[in-house]
């Protein structure tokens, strides 16, 4: 969350992945009004209140879809199947990289 927040003051202009053209929209203005409208003088924020926030939810999501946690899941797989016609049998242990699913445009 912290790199979320910092990047607020780094780049003050969204840039579109589709177009080279800057939407001007400075994200950190928008958060600062959104939390003075809905927060106003409160310190702290509750998770209850993430709902009044829509703007700030936004960014903390696409934070958490760009810079995950954890890089990779591991799942043992419960039933045999077939994956881009390889064969994965019951118990075999799937590494999931979340990183590049957050990356890829497809998703």
């Amino acid at each position: 969350m912290d790199w979320a927040l910092a990047q607020l003051f780094v780049q003050p202009i969204l840039t579109r992945p589709t177009s080279a053209e800057p939407t001007h929209s400075p994200p950190l203005e928008k958060t600062k009004a959104e939390l003075a409208q809905v927060v106003r003088q409160k310190k702290v924020i509750k998770e209850a209140e993430l709902v009044r926030l829509p703007y700030l939810h936004c960014i903390l999501k696409e934070a958490l879809r760009i810079h995950p946690p954890v890089a990779f899941l591991s799942r043992k797989v419960e039933q045999d199947f077939e994956l881009c016609g390889y064969f994965i049998p019951k118990g075999s242990e799937v590494i999931v990289n979340i990183l590049s699913i957050g990356w890829d445009p497809a998703f």
